[in-house]
């Protein structure tokens, strides 16, 4: 289970949306 991997890719898609 990588949640914390899964996690870190939306915060960064998140962060690139901005």
């Amino acid at each position: 289970m990588n949640c914390s991997r899964t996690l870190a890719r939306l915060i960064l898609r998140t962060t690139a949306n901005v």
